[in-house]
């Protein structure tokens, strides 16, 4: 059986067996916290980077113009939209075919048909239908409850004339 010399930490045996020594085993409780505080000090550091893992980058302003293809609509001009005035909207309530990773969308890559203003797919819904996932719905939405809100008539709010 191996044993330690702990006459330097006061113990008068220096022939004990090191499991047993009071001052080996109080050593071993010491290392066993440290070694507790790291890996939950790591763990923290670790969590508290997750979020920049998953940041997107977005653009501060975009310009919402008819889908590639389209004649431009001459009565109603592009629209500018402020991300930024919308940070504390979740990306998904827009986005709302977006899954938490991969690449986000923009609306004319689904909403794309002018056939119908009706159609959920049509280029037009994607803005205008009465839903939460649209512009005009949610503002009108949030209007209705009497929050502060973006744009919710045509010309004069959302397509200013030139």
């Amino acid at each position: 059986m191996r044993t330690l010399r702990y006459e330097e930490k006061g113990d008068t045996n220096p022939f004990v067996p090191e499991f047993t020594n009071p001052a080996y085993r109080k050593e071993q409780r010491s290392m066993k916290k440290s070694v507790l505080v790291a890996i939950v000090s790591a763990l923290a550091v670790l969590a508290m980077s997750l979020p920049s893992l998953f940041a997107f980058e977005v653009p501060e302003e975009i310009i919402i113009t008819v889908p590639e293809g389209e004649e431009p609509l001459e009565k109603f001009p592009e629209v500018s939209f402020s991300h930024s005035a919308h940070a504390d909207i979740s990306c998904a309530q827009c986005h709302h075919m977006f899954e938490g990773c991969g690449e986000i969308m923009s609306c004319r890559d689904c909403h794309m048909s002018r056939d119908s203003r009706k159609d959920p797919s049509s280029f037009f819904a994607a803005w205008h239908a009465q839903s939460d996932i649209s512009c005009l719905g949610c503002h009108r939405g949030m209007k209705a409850e009497g929050k502060e809100t973006g744009p919710v008539a045509c010309m004069t709010e959302c397509h200013p004339q030139k």
